[in-house]
């Protein structure tokens, strides 16, 4: 069976981005332009020839979104852990919205377990928290920031209530994410158009790699409130809408940036290290954080730069996710340096 490819925007997860996204835009727009300057493109140039649409955006869901004081809690940072897993959490269990009261917490600090090891990569000794003393020795022990800790501290000693205050808040914003779509229709059509001759394109190397670890009835989503980002779950995966442009699919010109984007990931002494670990055996995330003896958001920050240049691939093997060298791709790198430069 095929892949159920969407040219729609999903409205919760659309609405989790805009409301981290536009709690500070000016931390969001700084994200961006270090992440095309990490591509190989002028960020600051490229951000304001391309993101009038996701400014836009952000913009109208700000004039229209619904936050209490006490909900800011969740938002306060664009490059938190925390906000991380909450929503690693409730993207792909959608039925906690309506059966959160008849589950028990050892069943959400499992699968709180599984997103810091899987997810972030964090080496986590507890198969469940008996205690207070059990949930205070893994934060101390985690690569979690300290503004984080004190969050998970009080997600775990009462996860129901957070969660149903996350999703509360989710989808009494829904509408305002309706309205920030609405206004921007007319500019999100090309760009959607992009999306599907990408995801559709059987010689896109990037995207069918990605499709490897899906399930055959997976849903594909496009996103603009998380434009640069490509986020795999079991049953959905969401595609940004600048992923493909920053991955250089388009033309020859985004083909020699993609080139010298690969040049500055090998320069970098702890990337190299990744793929001469790799090149031994494939490993899982915590398995290469522990050996290069890294912290789990540098290693999730240097795996995106390698997926993205296509030198490592994944593979999901009893729930874990896999990463292995990708030879074939970094022989063609290689080739296509040499004609560059022979």
């Amino acid at each position: 069976m095929a892949n159920n490819i969407f040219k729609e925007f999903d409205p919760f997860l659309e609405t989790i981005g805009l409301l981290i996204a536009s709690h500070d835009m000016k931390k969001t727009k700084k994200e961006a332009i270090k992440t095309f300057n990490e591509h190989g493109f002028d960020g600051e140039k490229f951000y304001a020839n391309n993101m009038g649409v996701f400014e836009k955006y952000v913009k109208e869901f700000k004039n229209h979104c619904s936050l209490s004081e006490k909900d800011t809690f969740f938002f306060d940072s664009n490059d938190s852990d925390f906000i991380a897993v909450l929503s690693f959490l409730v993207i792909p269990n959608r039925d906690l919205i309506t059966s959160i009261d008849e589950i028990d917490n050892s069943e959400i600090y499992k699968a709180l377990i599984e997103i810091c090891e899987y997810g972030l990569g964090m080496k986590v000794d507890f198969e469940q928290f008996d205690s207070l003393d059990d949930i205070i020795s893994f934060l101390d022990t985690s690569d979690f920031q300290e503004g984080d800790k004190w969050k998970m501290m009080r997600l775990m000693q009462s996860p129901k209530k957070y969660i149903k205050q996350f999703i509360n808040i989710i989808n009494s914003n829904i509408k305002a994410y309706e309205k920030a779509e609405k206004s921007i229709r007319a500019e999100l059509s090309k760009l959607l158009e992009k999306y599907y001759e990408s995801v559709t394109d059987k010689d896109n190397g990037q995207f069918l790699k990605l499709k490897e670890s899906l399930t055959e009835t997976a849903n594909i989503y496009p996103t603009l409130a998380l434009p640069l980002s490509q986020l795999v779950f079991e049953d959905n995966c969401y595609y940004g809408l600048f992923a493909s442009i920053i991955l250089g699919e388009e033309s020859d010109k985004k083909s020699k940036e993609k080139l010298i984007y690969g040049l500055k990931a090998l320069s970098d002494k702890s990337k190299l290290q990744i793929l001469q670990s790799l090149k031994k055996s494939p490993k899982y995330n915590l398995e290469i954080a522990n050996e290069l003896e890294l912290t789990a958001p540098t290693m999730s920050h240097h795996m995106n730069v390698l997926l993205t240049c296509g030198f490592v691939g994944v593979d999901k093997k009893n729930g874990r996710v896999y990463y292995h060298l990708e030879e074939e791709s970094i022989r063609l790198f290689l080739d296509a340096l040499q004609k560059v430069l022979l």
